[in-house]
């Protein structure tokens, strides 16, 4: 069973959704294990990736430049 999520949008919506995410999976007794996560910024704009950054409540996320994919075609 696939466990990504993608969140789309600009910085502030980035943050917003990310928290909005967190609020939701904590409510149903989930937690997003901050070690495991990581994040990667995808804009036009070359220096985008420069100044963002994803905090959760008590941590930053890492910011990777490419995804592995882990699941069998």
């Amino acid at each position: 069973m696939p466990d990504d999520v993608d969140i789309m949008g600009g910085s502030v919506h980035i943050t917003k959704n990310t928290k909005a995410l967190l609020d939701g999976i904590k409510k149903i007794g989930l937690e997003m294990n901050v070690d495991k996560t990581t994040h990667i910024v995808v804009s036009r704009d070359q220096n985008a990736g420069l100044c963002h950054s994803i905090k959760t409540d008590n941590s930053f996320l890492e910011k990777v430049e490419e995804f592995k994919c882990l699941e069998k075609p």
